[in-house]
């Protein structure tokens, strides 16, 4: 049984504009989010995206999903690190 191909929902900005948000990001982790979305634009699957980048298949997906549902946004980190701290100053 084979999947279904993924496609890059064009509605959050045009690849233009997705090359240069890549050429002026400067965190290497968003960076290979972006890089990950134009592979798969390109064409490619996302088990060649995943071999090419030395990630697994299930996080490039999450990844295109995320992109789709929310663009560039939807890549950002979401884990928030603001808990109170235990220890005095």
């Amino acid at each position: 049984m084979s999947r279904r191909k993924l496609q890059i929902n064009e509605k959050h900005c045009k690849y233009t504009e997705l090359e240069s948000a890549y050429d002026k990001c400067q965190d290497p982790t968003m960076k290979t989010k972006l890089l990950a979305i134009l592979q798969t634009w390109d064409g490619l699957t996302s088990t060649d995206v995943a071999k090419n980048l030395h990630k697994s298949d299930f996080c490039i997906r999450s990844w295109i999903h995320k992109y789709n549902a929310d663009g560039i946004n939807g890549l950002k980190d979401a884990r928030s690190g603001n808990r109170p701290s235990y220890l005095s100053e």
